[in-house]
């Protein structure tokens, strides 16, 4: 019943109600991510059923929709420099407004985990121009012909050293020209494609930390699986 009627604030068994579509316009399930709407509100101090599926108190209501906008602002970040990332299913439903929360807050976790690494990689929503035409992969990896950098010996020939300056310089250029794609989930690091075909991976390397992986090649001095590493 509206504000200023002798009843303003009760719920009324005429008419409206949780089927009624200008309560509910808005409120049905969200079909992949748990509770993303409370479906209906019971009088002040009851519980609310979460998505027409669960009961909690004010607090947890509270509690979940924080947690939940946390969890929506981190995808947001990452999938703007990885589209393609979605987190890890949820091995079971929810079956409390609890687990829910808990669902939400290990999404938010992950996400922020995976946004750490890109940033970490120095991968960021500025780095990545994939309309513009950057320079041929081969003059990037192997300048005049020959592969960039050092070798170790101990390390193989297939790994090149270079120094943390030579490192941001071919990645941020390796990146003009460079689009996302879906990037294996084990893979700490994200995937790109370059216009002239190149593959090749940034991630994180436990022992070298950022670390460019050639996927696939078609520069006939890199072979497939070339490393950079940084001194």
């Amino acid at each position: 019943m509206p504000a200023g009627n002798t009843d303003g604030g009760q719920w009324t068994h005429e008419g409206g109600g949780i089927n009624d579509s200008r309560v509910l316009s808005d409120a049905s399930p969200d079909p992949i991510r748990p509770g993303a709407q409370y479906a209906a509100r019971a009088p002040r101090g009851g519980n609310r059923p979460l998505a027409g599926r669960f009961s909690g108190t004010p607090r947890q209501e509270a509690e979940y929709q924080a947690t939940q906008v946390r969890s929506g602002r981190a995808i947001t970040e990452v999938q703007r420099i990885d589209p393609t990332w979605q987190p890890t299913p949820s091995l079971a439903p929810p079956q409390n407004i609890e687990s829910a929360i808990r669902v939400e807050r290990d999404i938010a976790l992950e996400a922020e985990a995976r946004l750490d690494v890109l940033n970490r990689l120095g991968i960021d929503s500025t780095s990545l121009r994939p309309n513009e035409i950057g320079r041929p992969s081969e003059g990037i990896l192997a300048p005049g012909g020959s592969s960039m950098g050092s070798r170790n010996p101990v390390a193989g020939n297939n790994i090149a050293t270079v120094s943390q300056a030579e490192f941001e310089q071919a990645r941020d250029q390796l990146l003009v020209g460079a689009r996302p794609i879906p990037t294996p989930r084990k893979v700490k690091g994200l995937w790109f494609e370059r216009q002239d075909g190149l593959r090749f991976s940034l991630r994180l390397s436990e022992d070298h930390g950022p670390t460019i992986d050639i996927v696939r090649s078609n520069i006939p001095s890199i072979r497939d699986g070339f490393k950079v590493h940084q001194r």
